[in-house]
């Protein structure tokens, strides 16, 4: 058994489809990218301050003998793909910090060495 359906039509008295050409929203940075004059200032020399659980990250590898993965874990809540995700991510690569990472008696840590102008400089 089929159940045929008839296709679906506009009324008589519908009026025609609009005629208008599609517009298409242009990005705030692709409009800077246009206007040089419009481009924000930014400060690249200072990182973001880190809140919440970035924070307490940050706090935590600051420190001179640094984090092991499972601390980070503890005090963020996450799991450990996570946090690894976290610290290549928003802090490494947003933020410009530079995390070394050591492997000592079959724990890896982590620390901040410096905030990538600094290192550079």
């Amino acid at each position: 058994m089929t159940i045929q359906t008839a296709a679906r039509r506009p009324p008589q008295d519908a009026p025609p489809p609009a005629t208008e050409p599609l517009k298409f929203h242009t990005p705030r940075k692709a409009k800077a990218a246009i206007d040089p004059e419009k481009q924000p200032v930014t400060d690249l020399a200072r990182p973001k301050p880190a809140l919440g659980k970035l924070g307490a990250m940050v706090h935590l590898m600051s420190r001179e003998q640094g984090a092991a993965l499972h601390e980070l874990c503890d005090a963020t809540g996450w799991q450990a793909h996570s946090v690894r995700g976290a610290l290549a991510g928003s802090l490494k690569r947003q933020r410009g910090y530079v995390i070394a990472s050591e492997k000592t008696e079959g724990v890896r840590r982590y620390r901040i060495a410096a905030h990538a102008e600094e290192a550079s400089a």
